[in-house]
């Protein structure tokens, strides 16, 4: 992704040009602002590619917390107090 900057003015002065090129060539543009505080100018194309992003994190953060829960219920079946199927006795019930 190629980047480059300008200031408001220069902006201003060449902003459909600079529009253009920034949706045509998926660059992202920095307006710098005397004060520090800078904005940026990204192509749609960039921006859905964000939003994209930003599901597929969703979707891998929701099945590390299903494999986490997954992994808690088998730690909890563990340790409750259950008859394994090797100790029963299928005439007579549990072995005591």
């Amino acid at each position: 992704m190629e980047q480059f900057a300008t200031t408001p003015t220069k902006f201003r002065a060449n902003l459909f040009h600079l529009l253009e090129d920034v949706a045509d060539n998926s660059k992202e543009l920095t307006i710098t602002l005397k004060t520090g505080r800078n904005a940026v100018v990204i192509s749609e194309e960039m921006l859905n590619h964000f939003h994209q992003l930003e599901v597929e994190k969703e979707y891998w953060k929701q099945l590390r917390q299903l494999e986490n829960d997954l992994r808690q219920g088998m730690k909890d079946v563990e340790e409750e107090n259950y008859v394994d199927i090797d100790d029963l006795d299928w005439g007579t019930g549990p072995r005591t």
